[in-house]
């Protein structure tokens, strides 16, 4: 067996972010009767800015785009899922996917943030950019 450096850089590339994004949010992709019920209950309306926070394939960012005419961002940070949410943009007009850590972001102009988290990093989201 042969490992090349490349190799072993590409996986860490891949594997480092992947890993640091399943520690706070997992890819659990939420099944689409759910997304409409979350965002109707949501009240969003046309213009609003959404964030969804760990936007796996991007689903609720393109439906809430789609459906309610909102500028929708999703952050994805694992490549391999960021790259899949990019890939399905093709299919799901409206949104944006966008690849980045969404404790670097600002969100100040967000009129409603979604974000399914484990419960650290929930907590960890309310203490550090939900104002009080």
């Amino acid at each position: 067996m042969n490992i090349r450096v490349y190799e072993i850089g590409i996986f860490i590339l891949l594997a480092v972010p992947t890993i640091y994004a399943m520690i706070g949010a997992p890819f659990v992709p939420t099944h689409m009767v759910q997304v409409k019920r979350m965002l109707d209950s949501s009240r969003l309306k046309k213009g609003m800015r959404v964030y969804d926070l760990g936007c796996g394939d991007g689903r609720l960012v393109h439906v809430s785009a789609a459906k309610y005419g909102c500028k929708s961002t999703g952050y994805e940070y694992s490549p391999l899922i960021w790259f899949w949410a990019k890939f399905l943009s093709l299919f799901w007009k409206g949104g944006e996917i966008r690849f980045g850590n969404i404790w670097n972001q600002n969100y100040r102009d967000a009129d409603v943030i979604f974000c399914y988290l484990l419960t650290q990093a929930m907590k960890k989201f309310e203490k550090e950019l939900v104002p009080k």
